[in-house]
């Protein structure tokens, strides 16, 4: 999974690709394949990109214990009604 800086470094770098084509001899249709070929990627990077702003870059998040001892781990299927959110925090949970 790409970090924000990745992606923005990505965005980037293929808006200046899209202008060394435009500065580039190829011919016309040429160009307007690789320009569309640039712009989807392009769209698909920048709505990753709001993604991340809007709902928090989680690539970074990891857990660790806070005590020594043993733990159980419930893994979770994502929750869908809120995109981007993958943890829950409890504040303790007994198994008996």
């Amino acid at each position: 999974m790409k970090t924000l800086e990745e992606i923005k470094g990505d965005i980037e770098e293929i808006e200046v690709t899209k202008n060394e084509v435009k500065n580039r001899y190829y011919s016309d249709s040429e160009k307007r394949k690789m320009m569309k070929q640039l712009d989807e990627i392009l769209e698909k990077l920048k709505k990753e990109e709001r993604g991340k702003m809007f709902y928090g870059d989680w690539s970074h998040m990891r857990w660790f214990p806070r005590e020594k001892g043993e733990y159980i781990i419930h893994v979770l299927p994502k929750n869908e009604e809120h995109e981007g959110s993958w943890f829950l925090e409890v504040n303790k949970h007994f198994v008996t």
